[in-house]
């Protein structure tokens, strides 16, 4: 009886085992299955992404290399550029060229409705008029550098990638955005955009978060201004405006041709704070667009004492005294009309061709001020604890 138990027992076994065995098998071939679908799947979006930029666009690059492993395809793309045509009302205003040393896009199967982006090397913003047409005869005329970013790998996420709205997530260790000078530092930014919005919506949104910012100010004894725990959002009003072709046959008068440059469009400044020297600053506002390289806008710096300040700019002569009685008895009146705590204010801050100035005065001069005004809140924090 035991024998017969015994033997019972072994082939059952023996037969659970080779179930084992078979639905190991049968899995192991549908898991390999579905990634050879998912590659060709994966493999034919990467490629019309790469051959079917957005309207108005157009996407060059040197080469491009399909990398397939378990689980995700990559598309690699090297020295691409990224050209799109940009409208002022129904004329063609000019273009913006995007560019970057090299470029990976990775489809992944948990994440199929979105792509992720990771940029290498220096990456360069350009503008320049429309392209001539074949009347024109000449040298092509020359492009301008917006800005240029270098630095860590930028990763962007994209996990809704569709034509009207979407999302997308942007993060950086460090970049250095050329020509400016400015630094990031700890980057981690969300972008928002939908196409269908009308002029009481955001057609772009930006949020923005950094560990440190540093630009360079040349009044400064160190030459820079470092902020720390910046905080930012932006958003560009609708309607999204996307270029199209012209129809065959049909010529769109060149904007530039005309004399009118190339300029930014409105974008809203909905908050940007920071601290500098452990002093907490505060802004809004709204650039007003202007010339890509010389825009204008208005804005409001929130400054919490300024009595400390206006008392350096006066001792360091800064401003004449009969004005500096003035700009106090302005931001006096400002902070008890605004119901501001003591010391408390907010001041208009003025974007002209390109120039920051404080009221009326040239940011430039008022820095070495705004220093000493830091460091003197700074001393009487620490003899007051």
């Amino acid at each position: 009886m035991k024998a017969a138990s015994s033997l019972f027992a072994g082939l059952m076994a023996s037969r659970t085992a080779r179930w084992v065995v078979v639905l190991g098998v049968v899995a192991m071939t549908g898991l390999v299955g579905a990634n050879a679908l998912f590659d060709r799947l994966a493999t034919t979006r990467l490629e019309r992404l790469a051959t079917r930029p957005p309207a108005g666009c157009r996407l060059t690059h040197d080469g491009s290399t399909i990398l397939r492993g378990m689980g995700r395809v990559r598309l690699v793309l090297d020295h691409p550029a990224l050209s799109c045509a940009l409208l002022a009302g129904q004329d063609r205003a000019g273009k913006l060229i995007y560019a970057a040393s090299r470029a990976e896009l990775t489809l992944s199967p948990w994440a199929p409705s979105g792509v992720a982006l990771r940029v290498y090397g220096m990456q360069i913003l350009q503008s320049g008029p429309p392209q001539p047409n074949a009347f024109q005869s000449g040298p092509p005329p020359a492009l301008r550098s917006l800005l240029r970013l270098e630095g860590e790998p930028i990763d962007v996420v994209l996990p809704h990638l569709t034509t009207g709205a979407g999302q997308g997530v942007v993060q950086a260790a460090f970049v250095h955005v050329l020509p400016f000078g400015v630094i990031l530092r700890g980057l981690d930014g969300h972008v928002l955009w939908n196409t269908d919005a009308t002029p009481q919506a955001s057609a772009v949104g930006l949020a923005l978060s950094a560990r440190q910012v540093i630009i360079p100010a040349g009044q400064m004894p160190s030459g820079q201004v470092a902020f720390e725990h910046v905080q930012a959002a932006f958003s560009m009003p609708g309607p999204f405006v996307v270029p199209q072709a012209p129809n065959a046959g049909e010529e769109r008068p060149p904007i530039a041709q005309s004399g009118r440059p190339l300029v930014w469009p409105p974008l809203l400044v909905q908050h940007l704070s920071g601290q500098w020297r452990g002093v907490p600053l505060a802004l809004t506002g709204h650039f007003l667009g202007g010339d890509v390289a010389a825009p204008t806008g208005d804005f409001w710096l929130t400054l919490r004492d300024w009595k400390p300040l206006a008392h350096l700019l006066r001792q360091q002569s800064v401003v004449p005294e009969p004005q500096m009685d003035r700009f106090e008895g302005a931001l006096d009146r400002l902070a008890s009309q605004s119901g501001m705590k003591a010391g408390a204010v907010t001041v208009p801050l003025m974007l002209r061709a390109g120039e920051v100035r404080l009221g009326t005065l040239p940011l430039d001069a008022v820095l070495p001020a705004l220093r000493a005004a830091s460091n003197a809140a700074v001393g009487n924090n620490s003899t007051g604890h």
